[in-house]
């Protein structure tokens, strides 16, 4: 049984006994947690070269959790219906996340606070290619800088894009290929690092999982954003690994664990005049590209595309007036 601290990410290791050509494209892997109270939540697992894999999560209620894997290839023993055990004791720690949880919008739909209550002022700067291009000591000056100067939040691109056309200081990048992409776990594994010691300094992470801008009409300068040029289908295979490896630290990167744009864009906020805010999507986002594999629609024009959800039977539009989290929730 693992023990860990109330909101500390804990973390399970299971190695497959099926030998895989891209384990990315062939395999899922997902976990089932049920709380001492009976909830549960789901968390996925990823990939993390050769035969292992992991899974990542962050316990938020004291106790023991207990917990069960489900692979997309239920033949592999090493990866399906493994048991999972955790005993979750006090928070413990320095940082305002190990001492009072995540993030999530109050209750007033006015401001961020923690899980305890303890209000959460977001001051983060767009370190773009920090994590990707420093080396530790760098990153390390970099952060004790930020937290001596009382900012609370880094803003970061987790993969390579525009600015960083040749990935980290390595020369790696995240990922080959477009129609089947293949991950390079060695990239990941270094950001790993960058990650956990934004934790210990008590910083939220903000990565950009996929930089999608459509810059120029130079496709070649295009064709290094992979939000832009990768169809749906790999760029959800792709941000679902990075919310897998990372989501268990202090980060904000999906709608999944907490309500995402609803928490703003949720009709609750309302000026003077009683105007609240918009839940298009379009209001904050330029979509130039969206549709399946093979299908995909795009657009050059300034206003972008209006966004379509995926058709589900007896759906309609009632994921106009949904937040995604009602469906797509872990818990």
């Amino acid at each position: 049984m693992i023990e860990t601290p109330l909101w500390h990410p804990a973390e399970f290791v299971l190695h497959s006994r099926i030998a895989r050509e891209n384990a990315l494209q062939e395999c899922e892997l997902r976990a089932t947690f049920t709380a001492p109270s009976g909830r549960q939540r789901r968390v996925y697992g990823f990939w993390d070269g050769g035969d292992t894999w992991r899974v990542r999560f962050a316990p938020d209620e004291i106790g023991t959790w207990t917990g069960l894997t489900s692979c997309s290839d239920a033949s592999d023993g090493g990866l399906h219906g493994q048991a999972l055990e955790l005993s979750v004791g006090e928070a413990q720690g320095e940082t305002a996340f190990e001492r009072h949880g995540p993030i999530r919008v109050a209750s007033n739909g006015r401001h961020f606070e923690h899980l305890d209550g303890t209000p959460f002022f977001w001051l983060a700067d767009t370190c773009w290619n920090g994590p990707l291009r420093s080396d530790d000591a760098e990153w390390q000056l970099y952060l004790d800088t930020r937290t001596r100067q009382s900012f609370t939040a880094v803003q970061w691109v987790a993969t390579q894009f525009l600015a960083a056309v040749s990935g980290d200081r390595d020369g790696r990048v995240a990922f080959s290929g477009i129609e089947r992409i293949v991950l390079d776990p060695a990239f990941f594994q270094r950001l790993d690092g960058k990650v956990e010691a934004m934790a210990r300094a008590g910083l939220l992470g903000i990565p950009v999982l996929l930089w999608a801008a459509e810059w120029t009409d130079d496709p070649a300068v295009n064709a290094t954003n992979p939000g832009y040029y990768l169809d749906e289908d790999q760029a959800i295979l792709l941000a679902r690994h990075m919310v897998a490896r990372w989501d268990a630290y202090p980060e904000h990167s999906s709608h999944f664990r907490f309500p995402g744009c609803f928490r703003c864009h949720d009709g609750l906020h309302e000026s003077a005049d009683g105007d609240t805010v918009s839940a298009e999507c379009t209001t904050c986002h330029v979509i130039t590209a969206q549709g399946p594999s093979g299908d995909m629609r795009r657009s050059k024009k300034p206003e972008g595309l209006a966004f379509e959800h995926p058709p589900i039977k007896d759906l309609e539009d009632a994921w106009q007036d949904t937040p995604c989290t009602d469906c797509h929730a872990p818990e």
